[in-house]
This record gives C-alpha cells, sequence and structure tokens, in this order.
C-alpha cells in the first residue's frame, strides 16, 4: 500500500482495483537418493535414516519411495542440486569428511621400479653421500643469462613470469652460479669454473672468476680451436688435476 502511495503521489501513477499476475511460483523438484548407493561412493554405511537425519538438518523434505530410495524436495535457492550424487554430496557434508577414509587403489601388475630408475635413484644418493648438492631450477632465462654463456638464438617468450626473465635457458649454468651465490653465500668473483668448454671459459670471465679447461670431453677439441680474447687460466687433463690446481690457489 505505501509503495502504490508513493507512486501514484511522486510518479503520476494510478492505482487500480484488483490484482494483476504474469508468470508463476515454481514448482519444486525432488530428487531422489539411493541410501545403498551412498555408501558405495563414501566407503561406510549410510542408512535411510542417517540419510533422512541430514535432510532434516538442511530442512528439505524427504519422503520414503521405497525400501532403499528416499525422494528430497529440492529448495529453490539449491540450484547446485540436480542428481543423486549431489544428495550423496550432502550427506557426506554434514556428516563430515572425516568419515571417509583414505585407502590406496588396488594395482593388479607386479610392483618394482624399472632399472633406469632406480640406477638414477642410487646414482643421487651417491652424489649426496659425497657432499654435493642438487638443484632444481626454473627453465627462464635473462638477458644477461643469455650474455654469460654467450647465447643468442634463445628463445623468448610472449607473457614471462617475471619481465627480467623473458627467454628460456640454454644452459644450467647460469641458473646454478644464481643458486650457489645465495644458497652457499659465494662471492662469484673469487670462485672457479671448470669446463670443456670456450663458452664454460666465458663464463667464468663474465663473473670476474677463474677458469680451468680440462682436456676431457670436448675439452681436446676446444684446446685446438681457441678463441680469440679468451684463455682458461690453466688447462689440466682431467677433473682429478683441475680439483689439485684449484687447492693449492690461494
Amino acid at each position: 500500500m505505501r509503495c502504490a502511495a508513493l507512486i501514484a503521489a511522486w510518479s503520476g501513477g494510478r492505482v487500480l482495483r484488483g490484482v494483476a499476475g504474469a508468470g508463476a511460483i515454481p514448482e519444486r523438484r525432488w530428487v531422489s537418493i539411493r541410501p545403498s548407493r551412498a555408501s558405495a561412493l563414501l566407503g561406510y554405511e549410510v542408512t535411510p535414516a542417517d540419510a533422512a537425519a541430514v535432510f532434516a538438518t538442511l530442512r528439505m523434505a524427504a519422503r520414503a519411495d521405497a525400501e532403499d530410495r528416499l525422494e528430497v524436495e529440492i529448495p529453490g535457492y539449491r540450484v547446485d542440486i540436480e542428481r543423486e550424487v549431489d544428495l550423496i554430496e550432502e550427506v557426506a557434508r554434514i556428516q563430515g569428511y572425516d568419515r571417509i577414509e583414505s585407502t590406496l587403489p588396488t594395482v593388479h601388475q607386479a610392483g618394482g621400479m624399472p632399472p633406469a630408475y632406480a640406477f638414477v635413484r642410487r646414482l643421487r644418493d651417491v652424489l649426496v653421500r659425497a657432499g654435493l648438492h642438487e638443484a632444481r631450477l626454473l627453465s627462464f632465462a635473462s638477458q644477461e643469462d643469455l650474455d654469460l654463456m654467450g647465447d643468442t638464438d634463445a628463445i623468448g617468450l610472449t607473457n614471462p613470469l617475471q619481465a627480467d626473465e623473458a627467454a628460456l635457458r640454454t644452459s644450467l649454468a647460469p641458473g646454478l652460479l644464481h643458486a650457489a651465490a645465495q644458497d652457499l653465500s659465494l662471492d662469484l668473483a673469487r670462485s672457479v669454473v671448470v669446463g670443456d668448454r670456450w663458452d664454460d671459459v666465458g663464463a667464468a670471465r663474465a663473473i670476474g672468476g677463474r677458469a680451468v679447461l680440462v682436456r676431457t670431453g670436448y675439452g681436446r677439441a676446444a684446446e685446438s680451436a681457441p678463441r680469440p680474447n679468451l684463455a682458461a687460466d690453466t688447462v689440466k687433463d682431467n677433473l682429478a688435476a683441475a680439483v689439485a690446481w684449484i687447492l693449492q690457489q690461494p
């Protein structure tokens, strides 16, 4: 009445007699649930009485349609309940998810670890016991990292996670150097880079450190094809000799 009076007074409307209606009240939906099906999905017994108690808590009308079936009236605001499994989810939610036990699925095949994976695991254990550190680095690199390794053909990223790491890495070396500097509090300028390529020597020069070129791997080929304006501090036959030289340095 107050609303009609305000419309007539302020907007020039005219109040008519009678009632005008449009549309109809939506029909209530009924969805069925089988307690046996709820028991199978949740992994514990759900009786018809248990299910009825849950829907009574939710103020949803429920009626027994058969020995193993309840019909539940769905309120208009519960648009998320459409199928039996939705009602089963309500049972689990009200009774508590902690009642659902954790179980491992059954595997119908022979167990065991493939030899290649077993070898990698043993190798990792040996290296860790020897005092080495495993590093898992992101696959991105900055322009400084690319310049450090002399890379000019890196793949750029259209939408990088960080603006200063806008390319895919082409080498593990820059990430390992950053990780070592941060995790081990190393002064890279006092570091020694040991490698079998001229790019390794260039990386050492870029960080202000010293370089050892070893003749193993690609080292002999690199030594026979020197790069202008790039030289290692020393050249050794193998890693053992390189380590011995490093330990002699001040």
